[in-house]
């Protein structure tokens, strides 16, 4: 307990209620109204009302030691341990979908299910996940105490009831006996190959039960070798988190449950977050994503609507002499079906890099990296645009149905890295290509304030035991920190954790 109301004084800055706890040794209590604000400047996302309530992006964007942790106390501060899974019940669908796409992260599926209408949304950890689950998250931080977790693991163990609770083709409250063979012959029954039906599915999906089976013929003008379902809920995770981050997407859908592995190109497009794309911004202040998904992104242009007479003429044009023809009486340039030939072979083109292509590639990388030399110059670029380069390169050979990759289609794929990294990587307060405000969301000047500011903080910390804002601004500005810029960076460091603020008129550094 004194544990407790030295955390609670030093990362909180509260007192416990007077008179509290003094008949009673376990009780220790607080005034609400001074969390509640500590939680709306810090973490708004979870103070919000319950049905619109999310988890905070600096736990998507933390380590999987600050991930863990974090479900692991909501799991034992919230959720509920039965027979068959570990559940965790969220008011918000997108606190319970957020839940579920931050287990994705530890490599535990889980379900979202809503009962009747009205009733909260539950996160179910269930089947073979469940063990995955004790392991990542409950028993990862080290207690060695037999809390519920551990007391119910070890119990269904011992009574044999965890075994089969795991056996193929169980999973959660709703699933039926048997085992997963069973479903391969109702495969089969359908006129499936059963060998391979279970060799596909057996590695990748827990089945909960098959209602109904209704075979499909594969053949006319819908006739495919492969069949993508892409109307997974919730959407949102499929699409960002999911497929970009860990390369899997999860699938709840006719009674089966499966996390599947995920390969695929992604052509985006999006207008800046505040309709206008301003040029005295980053790129990632100009949209409303996190770096890392902007990081996954191998080329980003960024197309400005500046008006220019030529061109505006042009456009004028089209557009009137396209009405004014009617539409639809345009011929195409290619025809759509000849194209879509031509991009289906070109997939089966595998061009090999040959050694010129790759010490161009080489000579362009290391250049880039020595305009990085020093300790005063930002990143210009990564090994991961390197690999970016790679796939450019294959991609142009695939689409000249080459079986090498030239010089030629290498010097196009830096054409193409320098143009984006211009565009998308510039820190336009030094004007220098800083690819770091991609892959992390600050350019190196930022990071160099964030320096200085933090070291002011601990500065006035050993004088007065925390930093006044108006002093703090005051000893920024000398450093060549301006008020603008103060304010920004002040608020970065509060949403990302750096600094926490023990009242409205100062802030400390957060324990790490």
């Amino acid at each position: 307990m004194g544990e407790v109301e030295s955390l609670m004084a030093e990362v909180f800055g509260m007192a416990r209620a007077p008179g509290a706890g003094s008949g009673c040794s376990r009780l220790l209590r607080y005034a609400s109204s001074p969390l509640l604000g500590w939680l709306e400047l810090n973490f708004p996302e979870i103070a919000r009302k319950a049905r619109r309530r999310r988890v905070p992006a600096e736990i998507f964007q933390s380590n999987e030691d600050v991930a863990g942790e974090f479900l692991r106390s909501a799991f034992l501060g919230g959720g509920s341990f039965g027979s068959d899974a570990a559940r965790y019940v969220a008011a918000s669908k997108g606190l319970a979908e957020d839940y579920q796409d931050l287990l994705l992260k530890f490599g535990i599926a889980s379900l979202v299910a809503r009962g009747v209408k009205g009733a909260p949304f539950k996160v179910s950890v269930a089947g073979s996940d469940l063990v995955r689950f004790e392991d990542e998250i409950i028993r990862s931080s080290g207690s060695a105490g037999a809390g519920p977790p551990r007391l119910f693991a070890d119990r269904c163990r011992a009574s044999g009831a965890l075994s089969r609770l795991l056996a193929p083709g169980r999973c959660g409250a709703e699933a039926r006996p048997g085992p997963i063979q069973a479903e391969h012959q109702r495969l089969a029954e359908a006129g499936k190959n059963s060998a391979l039906a279970r060799e596909a599915l057996a590695p990748k999906l827990r089945l909960l039960r098959v209602v109904r089976a209704r075979p499909i013929p594969n053949a006319g003008r819908h006739g495919t070798d492969w069949v993508y379902d892409v109307t997974v809920e919730p959407t949102h995770n499929f699409v960002s988190h999911g497929v970009l981050l860990h390369n899997t997407c999860s699938v709840a859908k006719g009674g089966i449950v499966a996390t599947l592995n995920a390969r695929t190109a992604i052509l985006a497009a999006a207008n800046p977050s505040l309709g206008r794309y301003d040029p005295s911004k980053l790129f990632i202040e100009n949209v409303n994503l996190p770096p890392t998904i902007l990081s996954r992104f191998d080329l980003i242009f960024v197309l400005k609507d500046v008006p220019d007479e030529e061109k505006d003429r042009r456009l004028a044009d089209h557009i009137l002499g396209y009405h004014r023809r009617g539409l639809g009486a345009g011929q195409d340039v290619i025809d759509q079906v000849k194209l879509r030939k031509y991009l289906s072979y070109c997939k089966k083109v595998k061009p090999k890099l040959t050694q010129e292509a790759a010490d161009r590639l080489n000579d362009f990388f290391l250049e880039m990296r020595r305009l990085s030399l020093g300790g005063s110059a930002p990143m210009a670029i990564t090994p991961r645009q390197l690999e970016s380069l790679i796939r450019l390169s294959e991609a142009r050979a695939k689409v000249f149905l080459r079986s090498e990759v030239l010089v030629e289609d290498a010097e196009a794929a830096i054409a193409l890295m320098k143009k984006s990294l211009v565009q998308a990587g510039m820190d336009v307060e030094t004007g220098q290509i800083d690819v770091d405000t991609l892959m992390t969301g600050k350019s190196k000047s930022t990071r160099d304030k964030m320096g200085k500011l933090l070291d002011l903080v601990a500065k006035l910390e050993a004088s007065s035991g925390s930093a006044n804002l108006d002093e703090l601004e005051g000893l920024a500005e000398k450093e060549g920190i301006d008020r603008h810029d103060f304010g920004r960076l002040v608020s970065a460091m509060l949403r990302e954790g750096l600094l926490y603020s023990p009242d409205e008129q100062s802030v400390k550094r957060a324990r790490r």
